[in-house]
């Protein structure tokens, strides 16, 4: 049995090793390009390209892999054992196994895809040109005006049908003829305004046939207030226009804002004024410090608001640093919070000093002329809600002139670089010259509303009218007076008579009385108080306008209530009269 067992041990390594050949030597032929290449240009050329070049390796050429870097040649034709890449991405630990850490490993078809590769000899293809420099992409160039070079026999048209003409020439292509007028209209209409040509509108474009007719239809869709309306839906795509969303039942407002709608209207308004597309950017980024004092163009900063996010400062900052270099430089800065980016010459520094030009920002509510206050602006309490406001203007200002802005790793805010903080910046790729940070000095109506012209008359307008509104209140009540006055006048006269005759009465007289009739009653609280209900069981029943007359007597200056009530036992009192220290109260 135990050789039984030695034969086993003996015979399984060759079998494996008989395998091995046989698989080499009749596996498919492997394709550089499609099977080996894109596996390196998606998962290694970011630190080993063109863009960087870790331990100075490259890997987008096989002559770059034969030369090697630090380390020698990663790739040796036919030798698995003596290909350093080999053990790099199939190494036990982690932190030695290539893609580095925090990267998924390759896949195993992925791996073998290479190992069969280098088994069959490593090639590679004809010319094989190394990945360009990203920083040559034209993207990053400055743009150069070149001269237009108009033939002869092109001397009409704009610049762009000339350019495209000469195209159509330089590869004998025949363009098509014009359309036909209506086809012109419509087209022009649609790309416009959004909206089909009006009946009357082709029949006037058909009927006229001077040779500005095209270009005079162009300038009334400009015109047009539509023109604004359907530019300005495609632009609100860019730039990720969207009302206030969160817990609406509740409600809770929890991404952008309520009354962020007046961003809308100003970009419709811009686009109708033709106002420019760099004074538009300028003004949605830096609305409260370019024009503090322009109400119309303060909720052009709904385009930072847009980004705000309740529960998490930070997370506002990234979304706001994401969308403003996706909308206005096409770049996605996004890819750089973790790590340098993997296709773009941006920095993982970059990327947070491109942050702190944001940093200090928080939002505030703005009066707005003819609105109520929506009153002050609520920062996020844990567990508590708040709702939309109703009225008034959502904008930005820098609350935080000192906020400073620290790097952090894997995109976790709590796990911050042992760096310094870093300063606000641009990309290097869009140039440096001529930036530099400075404070701007802002008119005190900018940080202190009350001091708006508008504000003012709003507020003195305020008691004025409450004023008036009293004095007609007062016109009123003494129109309504005279109807009853005589007699309430008789009736305190009368009662002054009596009190007076009653007085003259008992005067030495150490003797109190009642006043008159079956139902007077005395009550005598010279000494402590004295408390008496008594029924009038003859009013049962009291029509509307009844007048009931109560006669009270009160000998000496002390608290008198009299009350009047519905129902004693269960405490319903209908209306009270109290007397005490010469006033009279009810």
């Amino acid at each position: 049995m135990r050789g039984v067992r030695l034969g086993t041990l003996i015979l399984l390594p060759a079998w494996l090793v008989l395998s091995l050949v046989w698989s080499a030597a009749g596996a498919e032929p492997v394709d550089y390009g499609k099977d080996v290449k894109g596996v390196l240009k998606s998962r290694c050329f970011a630190c080993h390209g063109a863009l960087k070049q870790e331990a100075m390796l490259r890997l987008d050429t096989v002559a770059a892999m034969q030369k090697g870097g630090e380390s020698g040649p990663v790739i040796k034709a036919g030798d698995l054992a003596g290909s350093l890449i080999i053990s790099r991405i199939t190494h036990a630990d982690a932190a030695e196994r290539m893609p580095p850490e925090g990267e998924p490993p390759l896949k195993g078809e992925q791996i073998a895809a290479i190992k069969a590769w280098i088994e069959q000899g490593a090639r590679g293809v004809e010319n094989e040109q190394p990945e360009a420099d990203p920083r040559e992409h034209w993207a990053f160039k400055k743009p150069v005006k070149t001269p237009l070079v108009i033939p002869i026999e092109n001397t009409s048209g704009s610049p762009i049908d000339i350019l495209i003409s000469q195209e159509h020439q330089k590869h004998g292509l025949t363009p098509l003829g014009p359309a036909e007028k209506h086809v012109i209209l419509r087209r022009a209409t649609l790309d416009l305004t959004g909206l089909p040509p009006r009946r009357e509108e082709l029949h006037t474009f058909l009927a006229d046939v001077s040779p500005d007719a095209y270009e005079r239809v162009v300038d009334r869709l400009l015109a047009s207030p539509s023109y604004g309306e359907r530019w300005g839906r495609h632009w609100m795509d860019v730039w990720r226009y969207s009302d206030w969303y969160g817990r609406r039942s509740v409600p809770d407002v929890m991404n952008s804002y309520p009354q962020i709608w007046r961003w809308r209207d100003w970009i419709v308004r811009s686009l109708n004024e033709d106002k420019g597309y760099d004074r538009m950017v300028t003004q949605m980024l830096a609305a409260d410090e370019v024009c503090p004092g322009e109400e119309e163009n303060l909720a052009a900063t709904g385009f930072v608001v847009r980004n705000w996010f309740k529960w998490n400062y930070d997370q506002w900052m990234r979304d706001q640093t994401e969308h403003t270099a996706k909308a206005l430089l096409g770049l996605t800065l996004n890819c750089a919070l973790c790590h340098d980016h993997k296709y773009d010459p941006i920095s993982q520094e970059e990327y947070f000093r491109f942050r702190a030009h944001f940093e200090p920002l928080e939002l505030r509510h703005d009066r707005v002329a003819g609105d109520a206050d929506p009153g002050n602006f609520k920062k996020y309490i844990y567990a508590q809600s708040y709702g939309p406001i109703a009225s008034g203007r959502i904008r930005i200002f820098d609350e935080k002139l000192d906020a400073k802005t620290a790097m952090y790793r894997g995109g976790d805010q709590r796990n911050k670089f042992d760096k310094p903080p870093v300063s606000p910046g641009i990309l290097s790729i869009l140039g440096t010259s001529g930036y530099d940070v400075k404070p701007v000095e802002l008119p005190a109506e900018a940080y202190y509303p009350g001091l708006r012209e508008f504000v003012q008359k709003e507020e003195v307008a305020k008691p004025q009218a409450a004023i008036a509104a009293a004095m007609l209140e007062l016109e009123a009540a003494k129109k309504a007076v005279p109807s009853t006055l005589p007699s309430l006048v008789d009736a305190v006269t009368k009662a002054e008579t009596a009190l007076a005759d009653a007085k003259v009465k008992n005067n030495g007289a150490n003797v109190i009385s009642a006043l008159e009739g079956k139902q007077s009653l005395v009550m005598n609280a010279v000494q402590g108080r004295r408390a008496l209900s008594h029924a009038v069981p003859e009013f049962k029943d009291v029509n509307d306008k009844s007048v009931i007359t109560f006669l009270v007597q009160i000998l000496q200056d002390s608290h008198t209530n009299f009350q009047l009530g519905l129902d004693i036992s269960k405490g319903a009192t209908a209306g009270w009269v109290g007397f005490e220290n010469g006033k009279i109260v009810s």
